[in-house]
């Protein structure tokens, strides 16, 4: 779960999620604290940085900014982990990952509802997830706000909002 530590880190909770189950021993407040690049107020550029704190009044982040900080994480421990960004895929590529072993961290909203912005083009209702399945009509998701309860939607509901917040994703392949 992404709380009590995390309250706005869902995508490091999520890139957590999927490090582990590829056998990464991986703490989110370790990754928050000390690989995830942030930038300070909410002026920066979500796909490159998180915008201001995980931990308090953070905002998002998207799939580079977690490919990033797989790779600081890769310099500062030598590892060498391996990771695909997704974003702009079909959902029938994502599909094929989790054949391929590789749950994926996706970009949808709370509860699947229709995406909100602000004024100033920042979304409101973002929320990141781990995409753990899937069959012919849903998909099995593991939300960091419900810790590891796994929680199914209808297959539609899903790739509706994903596409709608911009078809984000990433995994990590080994």
């Amino acid at each position: 779960m992404q709380n009590p530590e995390l309250p706005n880190g869902c995508e490091i909770t999520s890139l957590s999620i999927v490090l582990n189950y590829k056998g990464y021993a991986v703490d989110k407040c370790d990754m928050s604290d000390n690989y995830l690049p942030k930038w300070p107020d909410l002026s920066g550029d979500p796909e490159n940085y998180y915008l201001r704190e995980p931990r308090s009044n953070g905002f998002y982040c998207f799939a580079t900014c977690l490919c990033t900080t797989i790779d600081n994480y890769n310099a500062a421990n030598g590892t060498s982990i391996q990771y695909k960004n997704l974003t702009g895929l079909s959902a029938t590529d994502l599909y094929a990952e989790i054949d391929a072993g590789n749950p994926i961290v996706v970009w949808g909203t709370l509860k699947w509802k229709t995406p909100r912005a602000y004024s100033n083009g920042l979304y409101r209702n973002l929320h990141c997830m781990v995409l753990a399945g899937y069959t012919d009509t849903t998909v099995t998701i593991i939300d960091t706000i419900y810790g590891d309860k796994l929680k199914t939607i209808s297959r539609s509901t899903f790739e509706t909002v994903w596409t709608q917040m911009g078809s984000r994703a990433m995994t990590v392949t080994q």
